[in-house]
Formats: C-alpha cells, structure tokens, sequence
C-alpha cells in the first residue's frame, strides 16, 4: 500500500492545475479581491498561500490584502491538524512555521476544511501515482 505524503513540487503542479481549472487566467489578486461570498475562492486562497515559503511569507502584506484571518486560519487549523495528518508535518517544516499562536478561535469546521483541501490534494497525488504505474 502507498503511503502519500506532501511533496513541494506536486503540490506546486497541484495548486497550478486547480488555479487553471477553476479560474481560467484570473489572477492571485483579482481572486483574492473577488472573493466575498464564494466559498470556492476562500478555500483556493486558503491552498494558494500554502503553496511554498516564499508565498506563505506574504504575511508581511497580509492586511494590505486583507489575508489576515486566511493567515489566522492557516496556522490555527495546521496546528490542530499537524499531529493528525502527515502531510500537515511536511507542509509545517517546508514553511518553516514555528508557533501557532493566533490570536482568534477558528471552529472546528473550519479546520476540517483546511483538511478536506489537504486531503484532496493527496487524493490528487495519488491518483498521479497509480497513472504512473499503469504505464
């Protein structure tokens, strides 16, 4: 049996892939500015901002771009979620993510989303695997 962990190079290819499918050619920002209301470009921001340390770093500009609470999010449910999921541990030490204090309480739905999105990730990454294979 497999046993799928987070890589930095897939999930780069997977956050492109989910980018190009669900938003055609629509930027990072034109997304982040659109966003009220639509669930769907909450989570995409919320998996965008993981894709590496350099993007994740943005948190010098996050109340420029109102990111904020996304940020909050991300390191209250990474927090809740590193000891759980494996692939949280490797999204954590890529990042470089230290403390996980925030200063607000998230729900534990929101963290399941945080969840849902990595997992559906793997999913992603396995299915990519099981092609290779085939082959």
């Amino acid at each position: 049996m497999f046993e799928v962990t987070y890589d930095p190079k897939s999930f780069n290819e997977y956050i492109s892939e989910l980018h190009s499918h669900l938003f055609n050619d629509l930027d990072f920002d034109t997304i982040v500015k659109t966003r009220m209301n639509n669930h769907r470009k909450e989570r995409f921001i919320s998996m965008y901002l993981l894709k590496d340390k350099s993007t994740f770093n943005m948190y010098r500009l996050r109340s420029d771009l109102m990111l904020d609470n996304d940020y909050q999010r991300l390191i209250f449910a990474l927090g809740q979620l590193r000891e759980k999921n494996k692939a949280v541990l490797g999204l954590v030490a890529v990042l470089g993510i230290m403390h996980f204090e925030v200063d607000m309480e998230f729900s534990n739905y929101e963290v399941n989303v945080i969840n849902k999105d990595i997992n559906a990730y793997l999913s992603w990454k396995l299915k990519r695997m099981l092609k290779t294979l085939k082959r």
